[in-house]
């Protein structure tokens, strides 16, 4: 045992006796103690495993396991039903050469805007402005670019016709103005076997002579649906990559060999 422990106990000993002995009044001031250096014990750590604490990615919630890039999400059957269908049912012909319709609904019932920023057609409900039908198409290239304004469709459709100037063929022609109609994708003759396989890879893109290509089913809709007079305006919208995504097309398939 230290000196300096031994000479700190003795000290107290003597002012407990004091104040037992009346020697220090009542209320007075009580001497400073001096610190006594007491020895540190010794203490047997036990032998704990160490593990490697994961990385602190946020400081609210602590961990965050990396993040699985999200599958971009479809868009609604019931106003994007070409983003659920399948290759075959996006290109065919149900062989059905029927003359144009003659009855549609009231002109004023939608309205067609074509977004050439986003290769994206958009038919509206005039009466609340809700989304009835929205696809992928294929605008015209820089040198033979689709129009801009607003336009009343025109009359004139055609079931599966021919592009004299082209040598191909489209299926449910729909006019929007003077040479502009709304058409299916291309072939070589009036037949689904002879499908243009390079239309199908650009529709959401800018790649015709001016007119607005669609799938069939997109197409058809139009064709049945879309009285003259309908209001159809082009637009360009800033990039929305979300929204392509969300009506992409099923995949082309390989070439058989």
């Amino acid at each position: 045992m230290s000196k300096n422990f031994m000479r700190s106990a003795a000290l107290l000993l003597a002012i407990a006796s004091a104040f037992t002995m009346g020697v220090i009044a009542p209320g007075a001031p009580e001497p400073e103690m001096p610190a006594i250096e007491a020895p540190a014990p010794d203490i047997l750590m036990p032998d704990i495993p160490m593990f490697e604490v994961p990385v602190i990615e946020d400081p609210w919630f602590g961990y965050l396991p990396p993040e699985m890039p999200d599958k971009p999400l479809k868009a609604d059957p019931h106003i994007a039903p070409s983003a659920h269908f399948s290759f075959e049912e996006l290109v065919g012909d149900d062989k059905k050469r029927d003359k144009p319709p003659t009855e549609f609904p009231d002109k004023d019932t939608f309205k067609i805007v074509i977004d050439k920023g986003n290769c994206v057609m958009t038919v509206y409900d005039r009466e609340d402005d809700s989304i009835v039908r929205q696809m992928l198409c294929t605008i015209g290239e820089p040198e033979t670019p689709s129009p801009r304004g607003t336009f009343k469709m025109g009359k004139h459709r055609v079931r599966f016709g021919r592009f004299v100037d082209f040598d191909c063929c489209a299926q449910y022609w729909t006019e929007i103005t003077r040479n502009v109609y709304i058409h299916s994708i291309l072939y070589r003759e009036k037949s689904a076997k002879t499908l243009i396989r390079q239309s199908y890879r650009e529709l959401g893109k800018a790649a015709s002579h001016g007119c607005i290509r669609l799938t069939v089913p997109d197409a058809k809709w139009i064709y049945e649906n879309i009285a003259p007079g309908t209001k159809c305006e082009f637009i360009k919208a800033e990039k929305d990559e979300a929204l392509r995504e969300s009506l992409a097309l099923a995949p082309l398939p390989k070439k058989k060999k």
